[in-house]
């Protein structure tokens, strides 16, 4: 009951502070943080405690996810619908397999009703809470606008390279043409 309590107070410490997908990370991390100490024998009390009060650690998370740091547990956007995902912390040895993620969908409640869970996990969202996304952004957007003002300064000089002479051919075909009436 007190876990329970412990991830409602996160989540909702959480909700409208940072992006959705970093608040499912900091979820699975702790829930995975819990569970591996309970497989050590300790009790949730004593985890618990450990960990201290769930709006401290969303407003430690919240301060530096504002602070431009990832607010990711790993450093990764993603979401508990990742088949892989692994968490923070871990070794390969164990990495989650599609049963495993099938397993914790069904024992944590996470699936078709979780609003984290990705519909398509082959989809990639872009984070633009973070510097260097926004950064990679501008640039690209800059690196457009500079190929079409090349693109259509090339052109224009082009056109206007051939049609000079042509207006000047035309004058003069116009001028003969009036001068003898």
């Amino acid at each position: 009951m007190r876990e329970e309590q412990f991830f409602r107070d996160l989540e909702e410490a959480l909700r409208g502070e940072i992006i959705d997908s970093a608040i499912s990370d900091n979820l699975r991390y702790y829930r995975d943080y819990i569970n591996g100490e309970k497989a050590k024998g300790r009790s949730s009390d004593e985890i618990l405690d450990e960990l201290g009060d769930a709006r401290l650690i969303a407003r430690t998370i919240v301060e530096s996810a504002a602070s431009g740091a990832d607010s990711s547990p790993n450093g990764y956007d993603s979401t508990p619908g990742d088949i892989g995902y692994t968490g923070f912390g871990k070794d390969k040895s164990q990495d989650r397999t599609a049963e495993d993620e099938a397993g914790y969908r069904q024992e944590t409640g996470y699936g078709s009703e979780n609003p984290y869970a990705r519909r398509n996990p082959d989809m990639h969202y872009v984070d633009f809470s973070k510097w260097y996304v926004k950064a990679i952004f501008i640039a690209v957007l800059v690196l457009i606008l500079f190929l079409i003002i090349a693109l259509f300064a090339g052109v224009t000089s082009f056109v206007f390279y051939y049609f000079w002479p042509l207006v000047g051919i035309y004058c003069i075909w116009y001028i003969i043409r009036h001068i003898g009436r």
